[in-house]
């Protein structure tokens, strides 16, 4: 294949990647490059919606491409080796990311690796990259961490059916409603285990 013979990925030879990653990447370029040297004619608005849909999909799974890096980085643990305390850091360094940038990326790698049904359609380009960061902003909370597990198939309806905004509302409402109910299990468990020591005396 010749795009293989003469493309490098970052400085690095073709035989430091697995061959499989390597003419992925290689294809990715090309498409790329090919797709912005393209003539984009959209003054038609059904080929303008046709290109915002299909371009911000490729986005997206690109998005779900460099989640699923960090995670590989963090498995491995190949970060420390690189004298780094965690992949997101060592992804920072290297990309050149913000740190703001960089947790905002673990966050969302932590809430998809739990949330099985909202990370296949992200990972396919069906949902936004801002609504898989919304959630991993709500799995950050760790009062609620449990029930945000058990709504992974509740997150996905909503945020197939509804745009940013709205998802962000309902989620929002959820965290507030969801937050409350630990609340009131906490102050449940509380009086429970008071009344029981009084009822020893």
């Amino acid at each position: 294949m010749e795009l293989v013979a003469d493309f490098v990925v970052g400085t690095a030879s073709e035989t430091l990647l697995d061959r499989d990653a390597f003419d992925a990447l290689v294809l990715i370029q090309a498409g790329v490059a090919k797709l912005r040297n393209a003539d984009l004619d959209t003054r038609d608005v059904h080929t303008a919606l046709e290109l915002i849909e299909s371009v911000e999909s490729v986005g997206r799974q690109l998005d779900a491409a460099q989640n699923h890096m960090l995670e590989s980085i963090d498995r491995s643990g190949v970060h420390a080796v690189d004298g780094h305390r965690s992949a997101h850091t060592m992804v920072a360094h290297v990309a050149k990311l913000s740190s703001v940038e960089a947790k905002t990326r673990r966050r969302m790698m932590r809430a998809l690796a739990v949330l099985p049904t909202v990370r296949r359609l992200f990972d396919d380009g069906l949902i936004s990259t801002c609504m898989a960061n919304r959630l991993g902003k709500t799995y950050a909370n760790p009062r609620i961490r449990h029930l945000t597990i058990d709504a992974d198939g509740w997150f996905a309806e909503r945020a197939l059916a509804s745009t940013y905004e709205m998802f962000d509302v309902v989620v929002s409402e959820w965290e507030r409603l969801a937050d409350e109910d630990g609340a009131e299990r906490k102050d449940k468990r509380h009086d429970d285990a008071r009344n029981h020591y009084m009822d020893q005396d």
